[in-house]
């Protein structure tokens, strides 16, 4: 019984041990794969604890980095402050030199280096330094327009200035300043529509100055009392500039013909300069300021033949001014063509409704053509205009309008049906 007892289990046991056997190869075969998961798991795990575990050490390091970088400009900027309180320039322009090699996103570094070199009157390099601060940044749009200012300024390069002005025009499109600079500069350099079109641009992107609307109102005969010394000054930075000699001789011109006393001025200079500015016509027979000079000229004094001439000689681009289709519009009315005249005219008021002499003149075309009441209409607002004109040029500054002038000109735009004009006034001044 024992040992039958001790027998039996024999089989079983190597039964079992047969069945295991014979499992092997299958228990084998996924076993192996089951260790390799299990091997790799377990390195993924330790990696993955691992970065876990040195995250912090990272962070930390790079806390510590941005520290020492804080701290490094902060050192910088003192310094540099320091120097440049005492106005000690070589100083400020030698350490702002190595802070913006440093790093060169630095935007006070730019400005202190800038300032140095402008203080210097090295206005180019002061230029390049400002013009450096990053485009991203907030200071950026204020480095951009002091460049304008030197480029406008003491550097004479105010072709270039138009430009930096239309990058801060790009990055704030309500920059008063920059707008500003672009207006005056096309209206001293008696580019009229071009002036016009960046007053229209202004008032679309809420950033007129106060005196764009006085340049509207005046728009049919701008000049300044300084004119002649500017033009002259840019002209004399860049002398192949047409665009400089062009202004600065028309404005010599209407300056010295306009002056209360004609002895002043020897009859010999008065022949030299007027003869310089018929050379000039010759020379650039399209320029629309120099056209507009003489066309004006010839109206004044009723020089049919001679405005004529002019007229034949307008380029293409002339249609879009509205001061050509006047002196067309008066030109036909000489030549007895009324219904040709008044197109003229209404065509250039509707290129520029401010025109009060335009007005006056279709008036009288009107009572010609026996529409009364068209004429009273037009002679009546076209008086508005003119009162309103030579109050606005007794202005001691165009840059200062006091308000009771600026709701004339308000009123006056309604009156001449430009609504949006009138809207932007009663918005920017009296809401």
């Amino acid at each position: 019984m024992a040992g039958s007892n001790m027998a039996s289990p024999e089989p079983n046991t190597n039964s079992g041990a047969g069945t295991t056997s014979a499992a092997e190869p299958t228990l084998g075969s996924h076993g192996g794969g089951l260790r390799k998961n299990v091997i790799l798991f377990s390195i993924g795990a330790v990696a993955l604890l691992a970065a876990f575990a040195t995250r912090p050490l990272y962070e930390s390091w790079k806390a510590q980095q941005a520290a020492k970088f804080r701290k490094k400009e902060a050192l910088y900027r003192v310094d540099c402050l320091a120097a440049h309180n005492k106005n000690d320039w070589d100083k400020v322009e030698s350490i702002a030199r190595e802070w913006t090699a440093w790093h060169a996103n630095t935007s006070d570094g730019w400005l202190l280096l800038g300032d140095a070199l402008q203080q210097r009157a090295d206005y180019a390099g002061a230029v390049d330094a400002l013009l450096s601060v990053p485009e991203e940044s907030r200071k950026a749009a204020a480095a951009y327009l002091e460049a304008s200012h030197i480029l406008f300024g003491p550097a004479g390069q105010p072709l270039k200035g138009v430009e930096i002005c239309r990058r801060v025009v790009d990055i704030e499109p309500t920059s008063v300043d920059a707008w500003r600079r672009l207006i005056f500069f096309y209206a001293i350099t008696l580019q009229r529509t071009e002036m016009l079109t960046e007053i229209d641009n202004a008032i679309r992107a809420h950033g007129t100055p106060p005196e764009a609307y006085v340049y509207l109102v005046l728009a049919d005969h701008l000049m300044f009392t300084n004119g002649v010394e500017l033009t002259s000054r840019w002209g004399a930075a860049q002398p192949d500039v047409d665009l400089f000699s062009v202004a600065r001789s028309i404005h010599l011109n209407e300056t010295l013909d306009h002056a209360e006393s004609q002895d002043a001025e020897p009859q010999s200079a008065r022949d030299a300069r007027r003869k310089l500015i018929e050379g000039l016509l010759s020379q650039f027979p399209q320029n629309p300021p120099l056209l507009r000079y003489f066309l004006n000229r010839y109206v004044q004094h009723g020089q049919t033949e001679e405005a004529g001439r002019i007229l034949a000689m307008l380029p293409e681009e002339s249609a879009s001014d509205s001061l050509f289709w006047r002196f067309r519009g008066w030109y036909l009315s000489q030549q007895g063509q009324l219904e040709q005249a008044a197109e003229a005219y209404r065509t250039s008021l509707e290129l520029h409704a401010f025109d009060w002499r335009a007005r006056f003149e279709l008036s009288d075309v009107e009572r010609q053509l026996g529409n009364a009441d068209e004429a009273r209409d037009l002679r009546a607002v076209g008086l508005m205009g003119k009162d309103l004109r030579k109050e606005l040029t007794q202005l001691p500054n165009a840059l200062e309008v006091p308000p009771e002038l600026m709701q004339r000109i308000e009123l006056y735009a309604r009156r001449c049906g430009d609504r949006p004009i009138a809207d932007a006034i009663r918005v920017q001044f009296f809401q």
